[in-house]
């Protein structure tokens, strides 16, 4: 049996649905003075907002609050239900007019014993003809002493052009309320996955509660990665991806371009799908409101991101790695873009393309783009033909995400990948790598100088200048010997003469430890 847990009043059922809204306090106390002023002068309203936004939870508190102040709540899923309450049988009115007016009648005569509010959830599933219903049910409500709610998707405001709507919208939740809700929920999640979850979701509590509730315990507490899409739930594919399925192949294709090619380019988008369709084919996608193009800008927006993350899922790998190999040719002059496509259509090692990905890692790093250059650099991994290469690679990774992004947790991860891939290997990356993470991740100061120095010392004489890795260990060395006192030494170690050897606490010891 589902228990209920006193937090936030969204999402799965075993929430506590009569908690407080997080972050609704002013649309709830809106709903609750219309119903109130329903029942004296009628009327109705219309709750506008995405999926997932919170409207059926409003609605909700709305009904609850109505029936404890002695309303008597009537809701439906559409007007043949609505119709059926009152005992209105279809065939007894011959056009929407006379259906709409036995609906106002049937209405009005509860009414005179008490309050009536009538509550209609997803009314943008409601077809032409109830719409017409509807509208005039809602302008004839005025002065009944009975009110409407209804709740929407974006797009149902045709019903207002009826007449006696007032419009509410619902927007996405500010970044307070966003912390606040996570927070309550999953009380020990890592700070900087609650930054990554409210990027993802922004500001809707279903997207929110449900991407964390996909994550594994390790990735909530900041212990593991996060992976590049977190996978969707059945209840967020059933809040974004339920439109996909019915448009246009052409129009699906271009929708899975411009979610891979993520900067909502059209000309790049247009170049990248040419052959087999084009740009007119968005048009079912804009017309069911899943993006929107801003002919200013020559930019496609999703309407939100995991409308994106929708298309990717409902997608199969072979549709992905065609798209990403046709947004490689239409990146052919920008060899970053390009190399990352090529590297995702990839199915198998491929040295050329491991090599390309790593130097477009070198320049976003070269830019301070952590996140970016390490997620190249473990795809770059991935597609090494030869261990050493992989372990370099791994090794260069868990480097760049310590230093650019002060990520530390990942580093004995990718070092023991980088270690099993090359048991044999040069060991100067990964050194670098263990370094910097005893360095900052334990303050190990001498232990972190000490490996350094150990590994430059080995390295041959003259240095190779162009060594980004021999490059980092002595970035790496230089704040351990300022902090350990202990100097920076290049090359072979001297020898000691045979005098010095036998006095440990010699001068020459010294310098030598």
């Amino acid at each position: 049996m589902p228990t209920k847990t006193a937090d936030t009043g969204y999402g799965p059922p075993a929430l506590d649905l009569d908690a407080p809204l997080v972050g609704r306090e002013a649309e709830s106390g809106r709903l609750a003075a219309f119903a109130a002023g329903a029942a004296r002068d009628g009327g109705t309203l219309m709750l506008l907002g995405e999926p997932g936004v919170g409207k059926s939870a409003l609605l909700a508190g709305t009904v609850r609050e109505a029936r404890a102040a002695g309303t008597r709540v009537l809701q439906a899923a559409g007007l043949p239900a609505l119709a059926a309450v009152f005992g209105i049988e279809r065939g007894t009115a011959a056009g929407g007019e006379e259906l709409a007016d036995a609906v106002v009648r049937r209405v009005a005569q509860s009414a005179r014993d008490a309050p009536v509010l009538l509550v209609l959830d997803d009314a943008q599933r409601f077809g032409r003809a109830e719409e017409l219903v509807l509208g005039q049910v809602a302008r004839r409500l005025a002065g009944t002493g009975a009110g409407m709610v209804c709740a929407a998707r974006p797009g149902a405001e045709r019903f207002c052009d009826y007449g006696g709507l007032a419009l509410q919208e619902l927007g996405p939740l500010g970044q307070g309320a966003s912390e606040e809700l996570l927070g309550r929920r999953f009380p020990d999640m890592a700070r900087r996955v609650r930054r990554r979850l409210m990027a993802d979701a922004e500001g809707n509590p279903l997207a929110l509660l449900e991407l964390a509730a996909a994550l594994t315990e390790p990735q909530r507490a900041g212990m593991r990665a996060l992976p590049a899409r977190i996978p969707l739930t059945e209840r967020l594919q059933a809040a974004f991806a339920s439109r996909i399925p019915a448009l246009p192949s052409a129009t699906r294709h271009l929708l899975l371009v411009a979610a891979l090619e993520g900067g909502g380019e059209l000309r790049v988008i247009r170049r990248a799908a040419a052959g087999r369709c084009g740009l007119k084919h968005l048009a079912p996608a804009e017309r069911a409101g899943l993006v929107a193009v801003d002919d200013s800008t020559g930019r496609l927006g999703f309407r939100h991101p995991l409308l994106r993350a929708a298309v990717v899922h409902l997608s199969t790998s072979d549709q992905r790695r065609a798209a990403h190999r046709a947004l490689a040719h239409a990146w052919s002059t920008v060899p970053e873009r390009r190399a990352w496509h090529l590297a995702q259509a990839a199915v198998a090692p491929d040295g050329p393309i491991a090599d390309r990905l790593e130097q477009a890692a070198d320049l976003g790093a070269g830019r301070g783009d952590g996140p970016g250059a390490v997620a190249a650099l473990l795809r770059a991994a991935d597609l090494s033909p030869s261990g050493p290469e992989q372990a370099r690679r791994l090794a260069k990774a868990a480097y760049l995400g310590a230093n650019l992004t002060g990520e530390l947790r990942e580093v004995p991860r990718l070092l023991d990948d980088a270690r099993r891939a090359a048991p044999d290997g040069d060991s100067l990356a990964v050194t670098v790598a263990a370094a910097l993470y005893l360095l900052h991740g334990h303050g190990e100061i001498d232990s972190a100088h000490r490996l350094l120095s150990r590994v430059i010392a080995a390295q041959p004489v003259p240095y190779d200048p162009g060594d980004t890795t021999l490059v980092a260990a002595l970035a790496v060395l230089m704040p351990a010997c300022f902090y350990s006192g202990r100097p920076i030494r290049l090359g072979p170690p001297r020898r000691r003469d045979r005098r010095a050897a036998r006095h440990p606490g010699s001068a020459a010891d010294r310098a030598d430890r």
